[in-house]
């Protein structure tokens, strides 16, 4: 690898005078700050060599803003393409053979801008920025989902310029993927499962009705629900489950490339717990090698629910949770009503607005999905770089500013640059969820999703200002970083607000709210309290095994989180606690 002062001069002087060669292989690549120098490529793009020199000008001009010396490297290889090029950003403190202490984000996001900017492909105005690859959100993922799910595919349609009958609005653009259709509509593909026929009756009601497949919206011919029964929700799974699943085949068939499924559902009744539960456990049997993350609203105060036995029914979604699904996004509604009733200057949240909080979250957490940049573009990249262990999957949110669109008393906020938001972020009291952090509790993993005007020079700033205020304490036995991907906002949503952030964290504090549900089920358990319910039911008819199954695959998931504050953590047995 040679150490590049003019690269056009350079490039000249290796490629022969006589060539009729005009095009070169380029891979954009950037060396992670972190382990092993393992190039990330972007897809290779033919490219003329004087739109080359044009980009290398102008990456030159970006260089020069940087808080500390860069350097532009290039890797020359021959091949049946003529010459390929594999150009790279690095300290120039940093040979060839260390790892470049840069930032992996900071750096990707120069690059990123450089070609947004620079680089016109030939013959073609789009950028090599992965705006051609398939966006996950519409054509990829599969739902089972109810009020939030619905508020949440409105907000896409906003953000996306799409009107309720599924049709482009007059001033949005066309996009590059979607549901094939017979008509010029985007069809979501989403699944909507229930029990019972209340919260379906209303969203085909709704303005939206016409947006849905009615193909792919499953009603219980018996439509009694599962009377906030786990084991009723399961047993009516196992009746539907063909009818289900034939709707969940045919539209990962037509994907052209399935990355996984989302699942949002509570767990606390019968439905979300019972039904959500045997869901997870037959798409990770049919489909082992896909991802599943799931949104799941977790109860806190059994006191004021009005389902006396969601202690039994979270404890054996709980098991499910943690041996099926590869990442839960972990949210409470006593806590995402503390948060709208702060911000909206209400004293009692409504479920309308707390679903909007959920919906705008989960559109947040899909915005390097829909508007893809260099990382963080799929679920893969999203969940491996939050989850270093398998058994530790389960993740808070927080989300600012959040503003409410229809609220004319929300608060307002003045100022949001990126470190207002990145600091906001990490405050307690804007966690999704409910927990209570002991003095050993700490981060895991950190990934800010930065939506707005936000600048690179502003993030590496900002990172530099919070790890000097120790404003986020990490695991001893693990690096202490938080990655920021920054992402577009929706062209065609006006907000009051410059700069908005997601963040989506790995914190050992969660055990608190495990511990907590495997408090209530003891109660419970102990006098015997409801259990007959539950006997009434195949799965418990022979015993109560399940039970004492489940409570242990909680106690282990409890023992691993508070082993991870050690920093003997690597050499944990599972017998810790």
């Amino acid at each position: 690898m040679s150490s590049i002062t003019d690269l056009p001069t350079y490039i000249s002087s290796v490629v022969p005078k006589d060539s009729n060669e005009k095009h070169f292989l380029a891979n954009i690549s950037v060396f992670p700050s972190l382990a092993s120098l393992i190039p990330r490529n972007v897809d290779p793009e033919l490219i003329n060599l004087e739109k080359f020199r044009a980009f290398f000008k102008k990456v030159n001009s970006f260089l020069k803003y940087l808080s500390e010396p860069y350097s532009f490297y290039v890797e020359l290889d021959r091949n049946s393409y003529g010459l390929q090029l594999y150009p790279m950003f690095s300290p120039i403190s940093t040979s060839s053979h260390n790892t470049p202490t840069g930032s992996l984000n900071y750096i990707s996001e120069i690059i990123d801008k450089a070609l947004l900017y620079a680089w016109t492909l030939s013959g073609t105005d789009t950028v090599a920025n992965g705006e051609n690859r398939q966006v996950l959100v519409l054509t990829k993922l599969l739902k089972m989902t109810k009020e939030v799910g619905s508020q949440f595919w409105q907000q896409l349609c906003l953000e996306h310029g799409i009107r309720a009958d599924g049709n482009l609005q007059d001033f949005a653009t066309e996009g590059g993927d979607r549901k094939d259709s017979d008509d010029t509509r985007y069809v979501p593909r989403a699944i909507l499962v229930d029990l019972e026929p209340k919260v379906i009756n209303s969203i085909l009601s709704g303005p939206f009705s016409k947006l849905y497949n009615p193909e792919n919206i499953f009603l219980s011919k018996e439509g009694g629900g599962a009377g906030n029964n786990w084991a009723t929700g399961y047993s009516s799974a196992e009746r539907i489950f063909e009818d289900v699943m034939d709707m969940i085949d045919r539209e990962a068939d037509g994907s052209d490339s399935l990355e996984g499924f989302q699942l949002l559902h509570s767990i606390a009744g019968g439905t979300g717990s019972g039904l959500g539960s045997f869901l997870l456990e037959r798409l990770n049997d049919r489909f082992p090698k896909k991802l599943i993350q799931t949104y799941s609203v977790f109860p806190v105060n059994q006191q004021t629910s009005d389902v006396v036995v969601q202690p039994y029914n979270s404890l054996l979604s709980m098991k499910r949770l943690s041996q099926n699904a590869d990442c839960v996004a972990v949210l409470d509604n006593a806590a995402l009503m503390r948060i709208v009733a702060d911000r909206l200057h209400v004293q009692n949240a409504s479920f309308s607005q707390t679903n909007q909080l959920v919906s705008t979250v989960m559109s947040a957490s899909t915005a390097t999905l829909r508007y893809p940049g260099y990382m963080h573009n799929d679920l893969v990249s999203i969940i491996a770089s939050l989850i270093p262990t398998p058994r530790c999957h389960f993740l808070m949110t927080s989300y600012t500013p959040f503003m409410g669109d229809y609220v004319e008393q929300a608060k307002t906020v003045r100022k949001t640059t990126v470190l207002d938001v990145m600091r906001r972020l990490l405050q307690p009291k804007n966690r999704h969820v409910s927990v209570i952090p002991s003095k050993k509790s700490c981060f895991i993993s950190i990934l800010n999703i930065i939506q707005g005007e936000a600048d690179p020079t502003d993030v590496h700033k900002s990172l530099l200002r919070i790890r000097e205020r120790k404003l986020a304490t990490f695991i001893p036995w693990g690096p202490a970083s938080i990655q920021v991907a920054l992402s577009k906002k929706s062209p065609y949503i006006q907000t009051s607000y410059k700069v908005s952030g997601l963040m989506l964290a790995n914190h050992t504090s969660i055990a608190s709210l495990f511990r907590r549900n495997l408090d209530q089920y003891d109660r419970l358990r102990k006098r015997n309290a409801y259990i007959e319910q539950y006997r009434k039911e195949s799965m418990f008819e022979d015993g109560l095994e399940e039970f004492d199954d489940s409570r242990q695959v909680v106690k282990d998931l409890i023992n691993e989180y508070e082993a991870c504050e050690n920093a003997d953590y690597l050499n944990f047995d599972g017998n810790y606690g």
